[in-house]
C-alpha cells in the first residue's frame, strides 16, 4: 500500500464552456495553476461520450464511443498527481443517457461538453508520482 497523508488548501469551482473537450480543459487548468495534488469531481452535460475500458488482460485501454446527441455527466471523478514532470488529472466518467442507461470508464480526450461544472480540491503535501509499472503497463503511483 501507498500511503500519503495531505491538508486541503485551495477549492476551485470552475464553469466549462459549451463546445469544450472536458479532459483537456481540466488539464490545462490544472497545469496552468500548477495544481500537483488534488480531487475532482464533475457534473454536466455532453454532447458525446468517449471513454475506455482497462483490459487487463491485454493489458491495453480499449477505445469506446457513443454520439448518440446528449449524455448527462452524472459523475466524474479522480484525481490529480504528476506524470511525466507534470499535473496529471486522472478520471472517470459515468454518462447517463435518454433511456436511463448507465456507462463510462477512463475519461478520454474527445469528450465534447454543453455545460461542465467542476471542482478541484487541492492538497498541500508531497504529491503522488506515477511511473510505468511494467506488470500493468499503466502508470500507477510511485512507491
Amino acid at each position: 500500500m501507498i500511503e500519503k497523508r495531505y491538508t486541503p488548501k485551495e477549492v476551485y469551482m470552475v464553469k466549462i464552456d459549451r463546445g469544450e473537450d472536458l479532459l483537456k480543459t481540466v488539464t490545462a487548468f490544472v497545469e496552468e495553476k500548477n495544481i500537483t495534488s488534488g480531487y475532482v469531481n464533475i457534473m454536466g452535460l455532453s454532447q458525446n461520450a468517449k471513454f475506455a475500458y482497462y483490459n487487463i488482460e491485454t493489458k491495453i485501454y480499449e477505445e469506446l464511443a457513443r454520439d448518440d446527441r446528449y449524455f448527462e455527466i452524472v459523475q466524474c471523478t479522480g484525481n490529480v498527481s504528476i506524470k511525466d514532470g507534470k499535473p496529471f488529472p486522472h478520471l472517470h466518467i459515468a454518462f447517463g443517457d435518454r433511456n436511463g442507461k448507465i456507462f463510462g470508464g477512463h475519461l478520454l480526450v474527445g469528450t465534447i461538453v454543453e455545460i461542465g461544472e467542476v471542482v478541484i480540491q487541492t492538497f498541500d503535501g508531497e504529491p503522488m508520482i506515477r511511473e510505468f509499472d511494467d506488470w500493468y503497463k499503466l502508470t500507477p503511483w510511485k512507491k
